[in-house]
């Protein structure tokens, strides 16, 4: 969980600081994590590095991430971890239903099927631990 912590804090620094790529720590969860950003349009794209030129360590792998813009704003407004390691919050189905017609979050969950978002999980009929929200 704290490598997801620290994904959702770079990104959201990275937004508000203008940058165009910024650099995390690798773990399998933030790749399904940032794939799902990928492919719903929030950022330009991610790739994978085994070292860091400033640190010049072989074995720290890091994500490179390129944060997405339009018309000068950033696409992500706020991206926050909803579940923790103290405190894990679940949603079922019919509260994921309920929830995503009032508001327009993109919701990422932890499933039994996988790391999906909230619509491929209501289409798969499956609820799961919160991780994050996009807005």
């Amino acid at each position: 969980m704290r490598t997801l912590t620290k994904l959702f804090a770079n990104i959201k620094n990275g937004q508000r600081a203008g940058k165009g790529m910024i650099k995390t720590p690798f773990s399998k969860c933030s790749i399904k994590i940032l794939n799902l950003l990928f492919l719903e349009g929030f950022i330009c794209g991610y790739g994978l590095s085994l070292r860091s030129p400033q640190l010049k360590k072989i074995n720290q792998p890091f994500i490179y991430i390129l944060l997405k813009y339009k018309d000068s704003q950033p696409v992500i407004k706020n991206i926050k971890q909803i579940s923790s390691s103290g405190c894990r919050v679940y949603k079922n189905v019919k509260s994921l239903q309920s929830h995503t017609r009032a508001s327009f979050e993109f919701i990422i969950l932890s499933t039994p099927k996988g790391i999906i978002s909230h619509k491929t999980a209501i289409s798969l009929n499956v609820g799961g631990e919160v991780l994050c929200k996009v807005i």
